[in-house]
């Protein structure tokens, strides 16, 4: 992707010492020699950019500890039907311009930093080439291991970013959106009305963001996989699992890692999350935990929090705090079997918001209602959810 215009803050690197340095840079890569890099390799790397875990197992050992990449873009790489070229790919790009004395170190040149294009020069050559910016997201899972490397890369502002690019489609060809399904709904829903602008290719909606970071929230990350799911709706399909074992009494524990995300087996997890349920004296517990009912409390208020702060995100509302209290009303006669009437669990949740930001209070509001709309544990507790219980004796 490199013009000549971008070529020439190259001018003064020695070919031949730049092609030594990077066939010896990538010997050592292959051969596992231990040399000192500026950057990542191997299997942990590639899980940590997103390969999935089973493409990986089905690939030669040798060949995935030298793996080498800088981001997984082949998520983006599925041509669809009535496209007429589709640029997926994976590239460093810097914020700021490589200086002269930098750009002519073969070495940083070979680690794919000294070369690396300014993003703005680099999106035109795309737009030179007679494509259309789809999707940029940055690959927080790439880094550059050495000092020297990460020094050069804070100077200039250097990432790793995978992209996706189309060749226009005349109008008469345009695709209609699939439909970004369930798994979607509240990303979605802070997409639909978000105030960024947008082009439009396949009628795929492209968001531009330049304050990225808000709430704590990757937004450019956020609506760059709304633009994709829309293109893959296959994609949308979530499986979250927890498994629970009894411990003693009303003692049990449940443990929560991996799930099925976007097509494969997420593994970025490192250490599984462990949960402790109880009850409380009076219903002849110990406070092992909180009990399973205090549980649904914190995972209706914990969803909607995280659908608050990501709706507000979307709509450019920087939040100072968001507290909530919840209370659930029960009659425990219906649990514990005396009396058939009641029902088994609450009656009545309540919740109550406190929400402060830079935004007038009528748009505090809707921010909140509309992450109401599209939360989850919300849809969840309010319309019921179908359960099949299997039971296995020994």
């Amino acid at each position: 992707m490199h013009t000549e215009h971008h070529m020439q803050a190259a001018g003064g690197v020695d070919p031949e010492a730049l092609d030594r340095h990077i066939a010896e840079m990538y010997r050592d890569v292959a051969t596992e020699a231990g040399r000192d890099l500026h950057f990542p390799t191997g299997r942990p790397l590639a899980e940590a950019l997103g390969y999935p875990v089973d493409l990986l197992g089905r690939l030669p050992a040798q060949a995935v500890s030298s793996f080498a990449g800088v981001g997984y873009h082949l998520g983006l790489a599925c041509l669809l039907p009535g496209e007429r070229g589709r640029l997926a790919l994976a590239d460093i790009v810097t914020a700021r311009r490589i200086a002269a004395g930098t750009s002519c170190q073969a070495d940083l040149w070979a680690a794919c930093i000294a070369g690396a294009s300014q993003r703005d020069l680099y999106l035109a050559d795309i737009a030179v080439a007679g494509l259309e910016l789809q999707v940029i997201q940055a690959n927080r899972g790439y880094r550059v291991s050495s000092e020297r490397a990460q020094r050069t890369s804070r100077k200039h502002g250097a990432d790793s970013v995978s992209l996706l690019a189309l060749k226009p489609v005349p109008a008469s060809r345009h695709i209609s959106n699939p439909n970004p399904g369930g798994g979607a709904r509240v990303a979605q829903a802070t997409r639909e009305e978000d105030p960024t602008n947008t082009t439009t290719t396949q009628e795929v909606k492209v968001s531009t963001v330049t304050d990225t970071i808000r709430n704590g929230v990757d937004t450019e990350k956020m609506f760059a996989t709304l633009d994709l799911i829309k293109t893959r709706p296959e994609l949308a399909k979530f499986q979250f699992r927890a498994t629970n074992r009894w411990i003693d009494g009303s003692h049990n524990r449940s443990t929560i890692k991996g799930f099925y995300a976007a097509g494969g087996e997420d593994t970025t997890r490192s250490e599984e999350f462990v949960l402790d349920a109880g009850e409380p004296a009076v219903l002849l517990g110990t406070d092992t935990g909180p009990n399973p009912v205090e549980y649904l409390l914190h995972a209706l208020a914990a969803c909607l929090t995280t659908s608050i702060v990501y709706v507000a995100a979307a709509r450019k509302v920087e939040l100072t705090s968001v507290e909530s209290t919840l209370t659930g009303d029960m009659d425990v006669r219906g649990a514990l079997g005396v009396d058939d009437e009641p029902r088994n669990g609450f009656e009545r949740i309540g919740v109550s918001f406190r929400v402060t930001g830079n935004a007038p209070e009528d748009k505090l509001r809707e921010v909140v209602e509309r992450a109401q709309k599209r939360s989850a544990v919300y849809d969840m507790v309010t319309n019921g959810v179908p359960v099949a219980v299997e039971v296995t004796t020994h």
